[in-house]
């Protein structure tokens, strides 16, 4: 080439350098064209040429020219790196690597070519090498932020948080406009359950890149955990508005939505998701749930099924869609997608995963205790996992009993019109404050109903809990030194256990709620007795048993004037049709029970059977089954929901209540006890089939317990068909319920309180909680 045309060429590159920084990348390709036609062989020019392409994505492209270039000249370390990262986006790691070294070997001290390396061998999970590589970049420059930042992220995939955290809070030291570093330090520290570190890193992003639409959504999902939902609406609204066209960010606003008691809203958010991309399974899943909350339950079960058509090894869809199906006694289906669920949650268990299906729908469907508690460890493992990187670890003083009153705390979110109030109400009001200050922690729904201001009242501090994060409300716990914090929920609907998984009291202690163990580490103690939790059962529990006198159930009707039910008559119902009734919620209905009913009203021919379902989908089923079974459907008596001095008034009217089996009565059980109503039971093999056995021991009505379903229909026939001796049980029923621990609520109220003592007499002894057995002497 002459030295006029390479005077030319390196006109051509100049002026293409300078075009291709303005952003200009069409006409610097022009330029280098010409350059080319000048000097078809000019390294520089091919290099650039090779940048451009890789830049546009044209991976082919650049790895012509880049191989051209080094051909043409092979000791310039730039050609080596260009062409291997075009391997590296290829997935040729190895040619890639291969490339990167050669330019490692002309130029040891470029950051760059370090950099890039590592990220080679993070890609091929080659996470050591992928450390040696970053940290020989910060080698040669101490100031290179991308490399600090990468070496976080290696550091957090070898399990070494601490190590990460430094490193990303070193990148953004040492390039103060990262947006990416502050969003992969959001994310770590999310993973943390540090929600507010979190989202002081994704602002701070944001503020340096104002269009991140993806990190609007995740900064939305963190608010949503901390409980403010405004917040969480208007980034969701954000994100939307900058990528309209994505499925999720749609799905999330509805969440949103949801979680604000907004449902026709959420719908439409689902709706639009499912427009912009039918075949999602979880925005089916999501407006099946706001259906159901509705009350829509076709709808739901149709979007549930569709949910699981697209994705059949989405548990969370199949959770819901058994949970569904089993709240409507439709059996045949439950069963098909049962099977199918127990195939996914024994996998999952033994891959020590969590699996889909939540604890106390394992405990409805499985009566086997050692299964409810793998299904339920492996659940609260996960929540430990979240809750156990957060700083700093709650401490607690200690000091003898007699120091000062303990600290009791109550955490619910059935503060409101629901059995656990009417039950627990009597317990606030009756604890000795010479010795324990009552606390109480709301949340979920507040109705301002009887219930609700009446334990407000009875409490010596009410907290209202609702808005605040997991942690938050952890903090409060622990500054309001709680001894003994008592959980009423478990794993049921809208359960907050993260706020216990904390650790915000030296005592933590499960109540009522969920009937079974929680498999959780933070989990003390759980109130029991003799018959739902022997002490043969304590392999099946995380939690040390303390076993109640009576009966593991706290009443409070002998408080409760309306509730007193003293004119009750021995045999009331004044017409020759005997009366069976069953006013459990439809999800206790097995089809093997609701056989038995129809066997026991078969052979009873003048009786009817009332019952309480919750939706016309169930009349109907039930309806179908009986006649299918032989029975007339208009002997099966659908009662609706009443207020509880009005439905105690009712079940006064019935001659035998006929209970459930994998889940039995609780409240149920106790309000027709307390009416002069026998209970028939069935005993089973863990906590919730348990339950009425429990009561009906307490009262000394064991004849009512059984063993099978063969002995409960025939007890059924017997006691329908021998009215002298259903007439001694009740009257023996309503003459002794006042003098029945059952029903004592002072007394039980004592009994929890010795059990309060021993558990703190524990601690102040080695700290070990120990199982706890109440006698009746020592609680008198």
């Amino acid at each position: 080439m002459t030295a006029s045309g390479e005077s030319q060429v390196n006109r051509l590159l100049e002026k293409g350098q300078r075009l291709e920084a303005g952003a200009d990348f069409q006409s610097a390709v022009d330029l280098y064209q010409q350059a080319l036609a000048i000097s078809p062989d000019d390294a520089r020019v091919l290099g650039r040429l090779g940048a451009i392409a890789y830049r546009a994505g044209q991976l082919s492209r650049a790895e012509t020219f880049y191989l051209r270039a080094a051909d043409r000249e092979p000791g310039y370390w730039a050609h080596h790196k260009g062409l291997g990262n075009v391997y590296k986006r290829q997935g040729r790691l190895a040619e890639a690597e291969s490339s990167l070294r050669q330019a490692i070997a002309l130029s040891p001290e470029s950051a760059e070519v370090h950099y890039d390396l590592g990220i080679v061998h993070q890609i091929g999970g080659r996470l050591e090498k992928a450390l040696a590589g970053y940290r020989s970049a910060i080698d040669c420059d101490p100031e290179h932020a991308p490399a600090w930042n990468n070496l976080g992220l290696v550091y957090l995939d070898l399990g070494e948080r601490d190590k990460a955290i430094d490193c990303l809070q070193t990148a953004i030291a040492k390039k103060p406009d990262f947006a990416g570093a502050y969003n992969n330090l959001g994310n770590l520290l999310n993973q943390d359950n540090d929600l507010n570190g979190a989202a002081d890193c994704y602002e701070r992003s944001l503020t340096i890149d104002p269009k991140q639409a993806s990190i609007f959504n995740v900064l939305g999902s963190t608010y949503q955990l901390k409980r403010e939902q405004q917040k969480a609406m208007a980034c969701y609204r954000q994100a939307i508005r900058l990528n309209p066209e994505i499925a999720e960010y749609w799905v999330n606003w509805g969440t949103a939505f949801q979680d604000a008691d907004n449902l026709k809203q959420a719908i439409e958010c689902y709706r639009k998701a499912l427009g912009i991309e039918p075949s999602l399974s979880q925005a089916h899943l999501n407006l099946g749930l706001a259906y159901n909350e509705l009350g829509r339950k076709t709808e739901a079960r149709q979007l549930f099924e569709k949910a699981v058509e697209l994705d059949p090894n989405y548990g969370n869809a199949l959770n819901h869609l058994v949970t569904l199906l089993i709240g409507e006694c439709a059996w045949e289906e439950a069963e098909k997608y049962g099977k199918i669920l127990d195939r996914q949650t024994r996998n999952m268990l033994d891959r020590s995963e969590k699996p889909a299906e939540n604890p106390f729908l394992n405990i409805i469907r499985h009566s086997n205790p050692g299964l409810n508690l793998e299904v339920a460890r492996a659940w609260s493992r996960e929540i430990e996992m979240i809750s156990g990187n957060r700083i700093p670890k709650f401490s607690f003083e200690s000091g003898s009993f007699q120091d000062r009153r303990l600290n009791i705390g109550y955490l619910s979110g059935n503060i409101r019109n629901h059995p656990t109030a009417d039950l627990t109400l009597g317990l606030f009001e009756r604890h000795d404050r010479e010795r324990f200050n009552v606390f109480c922690y709301a949340y979920g729904k507040d109705d301002d109903g009887y219930q609700r201001r009446a334990i407000r009242e009875a409490s010596d501090r009410f907290r209202e809990i609702s808005a605040m994060d997991d942690l938050s409300a952890a903090t409060m716990i622990h500054k309001d030194r709680i001894d003994i914090l008592i959980d009423f929920m478990g794993f049921t609907k809208g359960a907050r256990l993260g706020i216990c998984a904390f650790r915000p009291a030296p005592i933590q202690v499960r109540m009522l709620g969920m009937a079974g163990t929680t498999g959780a580490s933070f989990f003390d103690y759980l109130i029991g007795d003799r018959i739902v939790t022997p002490r043969s059962h304590q392999k099946h529990y995380t939690e040390q048993l303390v076993l109640m006198p009576y009966s593991y159930q706290i009443n409070n009707y002998s408080s409760e004037a309306d509730f007193s039910g003293k004119d009750i008559e021995a045999r009331p119902n004044g017409c020759s049709r005997f009366v069976f009734a069953s006013f459990c919620t439809a999800y206790k209905i097995e089809k093997k029970v609701f056989q038995a009913w129809m066997n026991i009203l078969n052979r009873v021919p003048e009786s009817d059977l009332w019952l309480m379902p919750e939706s016309a989908a169930v009349k109907k089923k039930l309806c179908i089954s009986a006649e299918r079974l032989g029975v007339n459907p208009q002997r099966l008596v659908f009662l609706e929901k009443l207020e509880k001095k009005e439905h105690l008034e009712r079940l006064a009217k019935v001659d035998l209540a006929l209970d459930t089996r994998t889940v039995n009565g609780a409240a149920t059980t106790s309000d027709a006890l307390w009416m002069g109503v026998p209970v028939l039971t069935i005993q089973g093999r863990h906590f919730a089939s348990r339950m009425s056995s429990s009561l009906l021991h307490a009262m000394n009505l064991t004849d009512l317990v059984k063993n099978s379903l063969g002995e409960y229909v025939d007890g059924a026939v017997y006691l329908a068909t021998h009215p002298e001796r259903l007439r001694e049980i009740r009257s023996s029923i309503l003459k002794n319920r006042y003098a029945s621990r059952l029903f004592d609520t002072d007394y039980a109220v004592g009994c929890l309180e010795t059990a309060y003592q021993r558990m703190w007499s524990c601690r102040l002894a080695d700290g070990t909680p120990k199982p706890i057995e109440l006698n009746d002497v020592e609680t008198v």
